[in-house]
């Protein structure tokens, strides 16, 4: 259960992360226009892939990007985590 809670949190936390983006006013601002194009900003920075077509503009835009990857990071260690510890009772 405890896998299912954590692979749910990372499929939807770019969406959280889409609206400061859109409704954030310029300190939040991104390349992007509207919100569907920073939920795929937000998605490409979520997966740290970052193709570049799209880039942070607004201070506290940048520091969320890289927040945004870092947080990635973790919770996949976690799924993992929790998908291993599963499969070994």
């Amino acid at each position: 259960m405890r896998s299912m809670r954590i692979g749910t949190a990372f499929a939807i936390a770019p969406l959280f992360f889409a609206f400061p983006y859109t409704f954030g006013g310029p300190l939040f601002e991104t390349q992007a226009s509207g919100f569907y194009e920073n939920r795929y900003f937000s998605s490409i920075s979520y997966t740290t892939i970052g193709y570049g077509n799209i880039g942070p503009v607004g201070p506290l835009a940048r520091f969320l990007a890289g927040s945004e990857a870092s947080l990635s990071t973790i919770l996949a260690a976690l799924l993992v985590y929790a998908l291993v510890k599963r499969s070994e009772l």
